[in-house]
């Protein structure tokens, strides 16, 4: 009886996470361990390769993977192979998905060489769990590992941001230094003079700003991902805002300082970060050169902090929580 033939799609994926591994885990290599065992196997024939190359195996949401689902549904593949598991994916909750029971629901030989795994054989996901476990583990080893290294660059004072904040710009000849931009730092220079000297609210500066045509940070510092906020755009151009405003007037980089630790990664899994609060801030000062004195910094700061206090209700409307918005049924504030 003829063996079936398995029209084979060879899977190859590295990541910046891989680290001293990269060498040995390159696509090149990848491809050559997996070639050599096809070329040992008469019942597997090449149809297609995938790679994911800078994707890390936490995120299944990668180009070369979606690709490769895609075809899995048109049925012109039928067999994957992987050097290992780790290259497949190594978050053990979804990788497990795919391969216990995407895979099997959809007729999917999977092949993991390294890891003498195929689904083929009676115990081909023998150990899988123990496997996919240590693979996760791995992960956020690596991912504990560059956060460490991120903080200890923090607490010297060495700024870690990919761009450097406007008014400012990267040292060429020192790491994570930063140098001032002549030019924008006289619009920050200009921006709290108008605060705290001119008394201009926020909104009146951005309007004073539009108005002469001064670019915003977004598209001076050519931020794409700004660029396409559609609140950010008056007649298809990105403009100045309060909001944009009021983080300026409270940046204390413009003193000199190095700020760490606004945002934390909610997980080495997902790429959402939440916004930390100001206590767990790391604040090390005097780290470059600063564009605001401290007579001018500390004016603005005892202004802001007297524009945010707390206005104290004398009186609440006897109706208040009690009349309803008909459209959308939130509870109307009736101003005294």
């Amino acid at each position: 009886m003829k063996n079936k033939i398995y029209k084979v799609a060879k899977y190859m994926r590295l990541s910046r996470d891989d680290g001293d591994d990269r060498e040995s885990e390159s696509i090149e290599n990848q491809r050559d361990i997996i070639d050599n065992y096809i070329n040992e196997h008469d019942d597997l024939e090449e149809v297609k390769e995938y790679a994911d190359d800078g994707f890390t195996g936490t995120n299944f949401n990668r180009p070369g993977f979606m690709e490769m689902l895609k075809d899995i549904q048109d049925e012109k593949i039928n067999c994957i192979i992987t050097k290992d598991l780790s290259r497949f994916g190594r978050d053990h909750i979804d990788t497990g998905y795919y391969l216990e029971r995407y895979f099997p629901s959809n007729s999917i030989r999977y092949i993991a060489i390294g890891d003498n795994v195929d689904t083929l054989r009676p115990d081909g996901l023998q150990f899988l769990t123990f496997k996919l476990s240590f693979n996760d583990y791995y992960a956020q080893d690596i991912s504990n590992k560059i956060k460490s290294v991120k903080f200890r660059k923090i607490e010297k004072g060495e700024f870690q941001g990919g761009i450097a904040p406007y008014g400012y710009k990267k040292d060429k000849t020192t790491k994570n230094h930063l140098i001032i931009d002549e030019y924008a730092a006289e619009i920050i220079k200009e921006i709290f003079n108008m605060y705290v000297n001119k008394g201009m609210s926020p909104q009146k500066i951005a309007d004073e700003l539009n108005k002469r045509d001064i670019l915003a940070p977004a598209i001076y510092l050519k931020i794409p991902t700004f660029i396409k906020r559609e609140s950010s755009n008056r007649d298809g151009k990105y403009i100045w805002h309060r909001t944009q405003i009021g983080k300026i007037l409270k940046n204390e980089v413009y003193i000199g300082n190095v700020v760490g630790r606004k945002f934390q990664k909610v997980s080495h899994k997902i790429a959402k970060v939440r916004t930390t609060n100001p206590e767990e801030y790391i604040i090390v000062e005097n780290m470059h050169e600063p564009i605001i004195d401290m007579q001018t910094w500390n004016k603005a700061q005892e202004k802001i902090k007297n524009k945010h206090a707390v206005r104290t209700r004398k009186f609440n409307h006897p109706l208040k929580g009690l009349i309803f918005c008909k459209e959308c049924m939130r509870s109307s504030n009736i101003k005294n």
